[in-house]
């Protein structure tokens, strides 16, 4: 396995124990209501959108190493798309 050094998180916030409860119920709310996705709108989405959505996805702290690399590799496939 490969190492890396470690590289703190300077951007982190630390907020208040009774706003971290309020936005953790928000967030909770929202992923609670979409489990999957099986069916798909084909109303058009603004692409700044979808690439910080896939470069979020990219850079989420995932157990599997691979999960990330697989990320970026489906980023770099859209962007070159969306390049064309």
């Amino acid at each position: 396995m490969t190492e890396y050094p470690f590289v703190p998180l300077r951007t982190f916030e630390e907020f208040p124990v009774e706003e971290m409860r309020q936005r953790l119920a928000a967030f909770y709310e929202t992923v609670n209501r979409r489990r999957t996705v099986r069916e798909f709108s084909d109303r058009p989405v603004p692409v700044d959108i979808v690439e910080t959505a896939l470069r979020a996805a990219g850079g989420y702290p995932a157990d599997d190493a691979v999960i990330p690399d697989i990320n970026r590799k489906a980023l770099q496939e859209y962007m070159s798309v969306v390049d064309d």
